[in-house]
């Protein structure tokens, strides 16, 4: 949709409503002017190998994360369609009384962030999104706004349970295997008790009894 075709609109907020919906759009917080097209992907993997007849499939189609594509404007304040879509529902929004360069421009420190994000629009709102690519579609130099096609993709969150264990349950092997230096300290404390106990030995006091008294000592 060009520029002159939206110029026609902004005066009535009714029939803007109509055409872009009572949504705002929302790139985590940067609004959105106009939304021309939004296409989500969901799609999944699907293992190559044969599968025997009778058997569970379930394990050979995986998930992939959900990507969307979205064709997007920002204009400038002296268009109001910031100021009319910004405040549908989200009442006001300091980012969308600022100027097209402005909004690319906080729109390219999102993308610097590297954080995930929700993306709003009146078909869904996506949770935990990245962006993976922005391409301005017009020549910015010839126009009053900023054109562009945004990509993004899931993040998938996952969280991990910590058990505790006994420990008097875990087997010695596997502590020593877990931590070297607790092998080491088995070690020598055995080999200290076989010291101790040939230290203490009644057997080796008497030997050495008798070489003494056959040296005349």
């Amino acid at each position: 949709m060009a520029i002159t075709e939206i110029q026609g609109i902004i005066k009535d907020p009714s029939k803007l409503k109509d055409i872009f919906g009572s949504t705002p759009i929302l790139i985590d917080d940067i609004p959105v002017d106009v939304l021309l097209n939004e296409t989500p992907i969901y799609s999944s993997d699907i293992t190559k190998h044969k599968v025997e007849a009778g058997l569970d499939v379930t394990d050979n189609r995986n998930r992939r994360p959900v990507g969307l594509i979205l064709e997007c404007i920002f204009t400038d304040p002296d268009f109001s369609l910031g100021n009319v879509v910004g405040s549908l529902l989200s009442g006001e929004n300091p980012l969308a009384q600022q100027t097209w360069q402005e909004k690319k421009g906080a729109l390219e420190a999102l993308d610097l962030a590297n954080k995930a994000i929700d993306v709003v629009t009146p078909l869904d709102t996506y949770e935990s999104m990245m962006i993976t690519s922005i391409q301005p579609t017009v020549d910015v130099s010839k126009s009053r706004a900023f054109f562009f096609k945004i990509e993004f993709e899931e993040i998938r969150v996952v969280s991990s349970d910590v058990v505790a264990v006994d420990d008097s349950l875990v087997p010695q092997k596997l502590k020593e295997k877990a931590d070297p230096a607790a092998k080491k300290k088995t070690g020598k404390l055995k080999n200290a008790g076989k010291k101790a106990a040939g230290a203490a030995s009644p057997k080796s006091e008497s030997v050495l009894s008798k070489l003494l008294s056959k040296l005349g000592i």
